[in-house]
């Protein structure tokens, strides 16, 4: 079973997503700081990291900088979910996230994106690209 580990301070929000993707068959574990997440990466070994951006004390951004500098964590796919996609979209694809999805989300759409990234996974480094999600009318 894959592993999806989900970082965010917003603690209803981080089990609306981790709820998602158990009913999609993923095991899912819940971090509402960013403090722990290099720490559990390491022992849990998640085949796909959710991070929010704006986080207390590191922010995603770092926590992506410490993941992509680790050989260990630097092959991990981290999808970035954050009401602020737009303003730091293009940092976070620079620091080695492979999609940024906006607040709020549209968990079927993400839930798509979260499978095809690691189907892809095992197979090359898959190609970024920016997502902005609207909740539906």
């Amino acid at each position: 079973m894959k592993k999806v580990l989900i970082v965010d301070d917003d603690p209803a929000m981080a089990e609306l997503i981790s709820e998602f993707c158990q009913q999609a068959g993923y095991e899912t574990r819940v971090l509402t700081s960013s403090q722990q997440t290099l720490d559990v990466v390491q022992e849990w070994q998640p085949n796909l990291i959710t991070l929010d951006i704006e986080m207390p004390g590191i922010d995603g951004i770092e926590v992506l900088r410490q993941l992509q500098s680790r050989p260990e964590t630097s092959r991990i796919p981290v999808v970035i979910i954050s009401v602020l996609a737009k303003g730091i979209a293009e940092e976070g694809l620079l620091k080695g996230a492979q999609t940024v999805f906006e607040k709020p989300l549209k968990f079927e759409k993400l839930l798509s994106r979260l499978q095809q990234i690691m189907s892809a996974s095992h197979q090359k480094k898959n190609k970024p690209d920016i997502e902005t999600i609207k909740r539906l009318p």
